[in-house]
């Protein structure tokens, strides 16, 4: 094995494939949903609504809060039930 870093080995893959990509296709293709279109374009309140709301949910809310996963404690997430 080459005992690679797990963030080695995900960002060469993924820098790889990005090189593949442009040789495929070197320009954008594809459609974009109209809302991500309108948020790229300078937002409006409805996305921005929903962006905060989703932050507030996963950040704010227990239940949601347990899909981070075990905050860095597999110890603690056991007993939590979270795991």
């Amino acid at each position: 094995m080459l005992r690679l870093q797990p963030i080695v080995a995900t960002l060469g893959t993924y820098l790889a494939y990005g090189g593949v990509t442009l040789i495929i296709a070197p320009q954008p293709t594809g459609s974009v949903p109209q809302w991500l279109a309108d948020m790229a374009q300078g937002g409006s309140l409805p996305s921005l609504v929903f962006v905060f709301l989703a932050w507030w949910l996963f950040t704010r809310t227990f239940p949601l809060r347990g899909a981070h996963g075990d905050w860095g404690d597999d110890r603690a997430a056991f007993v939590a039930g979270i795991q």
